[in-house]
């Protein structure tokens, strides 16, 4: 494990709830775009 820098609770959260994967955060910003544009 690499300390990446601090983060607040929430956002600590929710990364961990995508098991630090980029390619799953990707896919829920793709999401939250395609409701919001």
């Amino acid at each position: 494990d690499v300390f990446r820098g601090w983060l607040c609770h929430k956002c600590n959260r929710g990364i961990g709830a995508f098991s630090d994967s980029v390619e799953g955060l990707q896919r829920a910003i793709n999401y939250l775009r395609k409701d919001n544009d």
